[in-house]
């Protein structure tokens, strides 16, 4: 019975050591978004792909004239990236490095004045990724954000990769 009053307060602490907090859970998947990227187009899914981007560009997007929608963003991508129908693209980030304070601020203000929306970008990543096939690489730096707890792509709806 000692031993077990003994251990009783290690295996708390170490129970609430081990435990990661809601703030720190979303920061650890800030790859997702380009992983998510990179398996859709791979798996032709053009809804998962464009939803790898912040929401407001997402929409930007599909209600634009030059947008090919939902359906047709896979095709477009593989058309501009003369990817064939059965060649899949691989992605490696090979960097990583925390977005400044000043500079997500900067951020912010851009992403309200481009979109009129009042969501928060809690937190930025730039992320050195290079794309591939078996034609080449095509190497991007990108930017995630945190958006309501869930990490998306920054920036323009990428039509098309360089190989």
């Amino acid at each position: 019975m000692k031993k077990l009053l003994i251990l009783l307060p290690i295996f708390t602490a170490l129970l609430c050591f081990c435990t990661c907090s809601k703030e720190t859970q979303p920061s650890a998947n800030f790859e997702k978004p380009v992983e998510n990227l990179c398996e859709s187009l791979s798996r032709k899914d053009g809804a998962t792909y464009l939803n790898c981007f912040v929401p407001a560009e997402k929409k930007a997007y599909l209600v634009s004239d030059s947008g090919a929608g939902t359906d047709g963003i896979i095709g477009l991508v593989r058309k501009n990236s003369k990817l064939d129908d059965d060649e899949r693209v691989s992605c490696e980030i090979t960097g990583k490095r925390e977005i400044s304070d000043e500079r997500l601020s900067n951020m912010q203000r851009a992403y309200k004045k481009k979109y009129s929306r009042n969501d928060t970008i809690e937190k930025a990543m730039l992320l050195n990724v290079n794309f591939s096939n078996d034609k080449g690489v095509d190497i991007r730096e990108i930017t995630v954000v945190m958006i309501d707890e869930s990490w998306y792509i920054y920036g323009d709806i990428i039509e098309g990769f360089k190989f």
